[in-house]
This record gives structure tokens, sequence and C-alpha cells, in this order.
């Protein structure tokens, strides 16, 4: 995916970036673009094409990251619970968090709440 072609997604998706770049930053390297999304819906739409994109064709050989910046209220949340998690990956389950800090599993199909 070139550049222009990313920006093109974007521009359908009707979402406003605004980047920046240190002026002192090595331009070698790779920099992050932070977004700020209205909506839930918008943001989901563009994380999940993202990923899909460069799940086929890597950019440029560098790895592409697509995360959520979380306040340090939630990050300290979540970050209580980090523990839980680790358990019940030990247990073979797969743990995952639902904002802003509710730590969830599926087992037979159904979706179990961690309480704690």
């Amino acid at each position: 995916m070139r550049d222009s072609e990313a920006w093109n997604l974007l521009e359908v998706l009707n979402v406003a970036i605004e980047t920046t770049r240190n002026p002192n930053a090595d331009p070698s390297k790779p920099r992050m673009i932070h977004m700020a999304f209205a909506s839930h819906q918008t943001r989901e739409k563009v994380s999940k094409a993202c990923i899909t994109k460069f799940k086929v064709d890597k950019y440029k050989d560098r790895k592409i990251f697509v995360s959520e910046d979380f306040s340090k209220r939630i990050q300290d949340l979540r970050k209580s619970k980090l523990s839980l998690l680790k358990n019940l990956q030990r247990e073979g389950k797969r743990p995952f968090f639902v904002y802003p800090a509710v730590l969830k599993y599926v087992q037979d199909g159904r979706v179990v709440t961690v309480e704690g």
C-alpha cells in the first residue's frame, strides 16, 4: 500500500487526520500517526481496514501497529487485572479486554466475563 492509497482509504471513510513530525527525528525511522475519531464505528472501520490490508501487504518491510491510546485511568484499571489475564492465558484461554477494563474470554461458544 502506497502512502497515497492509505490516505485515500481514510478519505473514503471520512476520517480527519492531523500528522506532525518532530523536526529532530531521524527521517529513516517510522513515525506514529495519531487519529481521533468522532465515532466508535469509524474507528473500527479504519482499524479493520488497516489490519486487513497490512496482513496481506507489508508496508515497506515495516511493522504496522494499530492500537488505542487509553487514558492513564483506563491503563491503570487494565494493569490491575493483568495477573488475571496471565492466569487465563496459562489455562489455555484467550482473554481480552472490553472497554474500559472488563476482562472476558470465550468458552464453549459463550463470552464469559471475569469477575474481580
